[in-house]
């Protein structure tokens, strides 16, 4: 650019263009694309999380930040590909799933093989990995 205003012009498109999404909408669209809407998904969360129904609804409803360790296993509940995982890691600003890491190895395994979370906790558990909770 040759001046500051279409400098400023340029950043402001890129800005829009670029911008990604929320965890939670890419969270709710993934799991639409997966066959679950959104009542059907949050109900499947509180059946195989074992979560508390509010604890669910203010996770959902944007209140409480979901951190990694949620974010994995909404993820997994929702039937969601390891790309898809990692996808919804980074628009929730955590760390993506990293296959040198043991206990991440053992989810991506779980992914990748469309383990349920109580397997995929199970197995954590077998393995002394701390559990999704």
């Amino acid at each position: 650019t040759k001046s500051m205003e279409q400098l400023q012009k340029l950043q402001l498109e890129t800005e829009k263009k670029y911008i990604a999404p929320a965890a939670l909408d890419f969270l709710l669209l993934t799991a639409q694309k997966h066959g679950m809407d959104k009542k059907a998904f949050i109900k499947a969360i509180i059946q195989q999380s074992c979560l508390e129904r509010s604890y669910v609804y203010h996770l959902i409803g944007g209140e409480i930040r979901m951190k990694r360790d949620k974010l994995i296993q909404f993820s997994i509940i929702g039937g969601f590909s390891l790309e898809e995982t990692n996808t919804l890691l980074k628009y929730g600003q955590e760390a993506q799933l990293y296959a040198r890491d043991t206990r991440d190895a053992v989810i991506i395994y779980s992914i990748n093989q469309k383990l349920s979370l109580i397997e995929t906790n199970s197995i954590l558990d077998e393995l002394d990995h701390e559990i999704l909770k």
